[in-house]
């Protein structure tokens, strides 16, 4: 049975009476959520290698900062956007995120900038960057594990930066050379020098050039050479040039060049430097042992067969020095007769 304009017109009243309900319900409960106060505020800080360099001390007195503390204030007179812009004003501070729970509580996250590298500018200050070049204060409370750069000109320039992360980058990256690389020195043209921590030496590197491969040849150098010298024998390594470490010692000058060693300017090579392997050697012994022996019995022979010969001349010797038979006297001359004397074979 098809409905009337009667029934139409009254379910249409009726729907809307519902939804301006529900709205007005909504908005009860809005008005009552935001007349409701602060119970407490809770700090969550990501830390960075287990280090804090933002307390929560600081993020309790920036919240707290202008307008006294939050906990005991009506929800809806807490502005949390105007928080967070107050938090993500300190330096090391990357984001924050505030928002209230079900039990009036304030959450507060925040997360840290992390530190590329720690700068040492030509004024004599001392700060952190970032991937971005942000600075970020030195903390005596925290101290992060970072290749230091000293020398340094500011405000970086784009070129500068770039080098000086991907050069900190690299060392961090290497367990060997995140301990040993001291102190970087920037020079001019984007050149640089590497202190390192164990050794008296300086490291010429140059620029980024081949990078990777200039420090695998400066850590090479050490296992192979410095090892053995000890790393005090030297005043500098240099890897300016390809393919190359140049080491210089007091007075004396070293170049190792595929393989090789030079000292004080004459070739010797990296075997010669390093104490001789016990395996090789052995290997070397033992092939040549055949040899010298087949030497040795050949010398043993011919000394016997030259004892033989003596002992033949001595014999004929003294059976010479006998006086002849007289019946064998004749034939005797006769065979001697027949053979050249030597003094003539010799003066012929």
């Amino acid at each position: 049975m098809a409905r009337t304009k009667k029934q139409i017109l009254i379910s249409r009243v009726v729907g809307i009476v519902l939804v301006l309900g529900a709205f007005g319900l909504l908005l009860g409960a809005t008005s009552t959520k935001q007349e409701k106060v602060c119970k407490a505020v809770v700090i969550n800080i990501d830390e960075l290698e287990k280090k804090s360099f933002v307390t929560k001390n600081e993020v309790e007195a920036i919240l707290e900062r202008g307008r006294g503390k939050v906990v005991g204030k009506s929800i809806g007179s807490i502005n949390l956007r105007e928080l967070e812009n107050q938090l993500e004003k300190n330096d090391w501070v990357q984001r924050s995120e505030l928002f209230f729970d079900n039990n009036q509580v304030l959450n507060v996250f925040v997360e840290q900038r992390k530190a590329t590298a720690r700068i040492w500018d030509k004024s004599g200050a001392t700060f952190y960057i970032d991937s971005t070049g942000k600075k970020m204060p030195v903390k005596m409370t925290e101290r992060s594990d970072l290749p230091v750069f000293t020398n340094v000109s500011v405000p970086l320039d784009s070129v500068q930066l770039t080098n000086i992360i991907k050069l900190s980058n690299a060392i961090v990256n290497d367990k060997f050379w995140l301990a040993q690389a001291a102190q970087i020195e920037v020079l001019k043209n984007n050149q640089y020098n590497i202190y390192p921590s164990i050794g008296s030496h300086v490291i010429s590197f140059g620029s980024l050039d081949d990078m990777e491969d200039k420090l695998n040849r400066i850590k090479t150098f050490y296992n192979k050479v410095a090892v053995v010298k000890g790393f005090d024998a030297y005043s500098k390594i240099d890897v300016t040039y390809k393919n190359q470490v140049v080491a210089e010692r007091f007075g004396t000058f070293q170049k190792q060049d595929s393989g090789t060693v030079a000292k004080a300017r004459e070739p010797v090579t990296v075997k010669q430097e390093l104490p001789a392997k016990a395996k090789p050697v052995a290997k070397a012994e033992t092939k040549k042992a055949p040899e010298k022996m087949k030497t040795d019995a050949k010398k043993a022979t011919a000394s016997n067969n030259k004892k033989t010969d003596d002992k033949k001349d001595v014999k004929k010797q003294v059976a010479g020095s006998k006086k002849p038979e007289p019946s064998k006297t004749k034939k005797v001359e006769q065979k001697t007769s027949k053979q050249p004397a030597k003094p003539n074979k010799r003066n012929n």
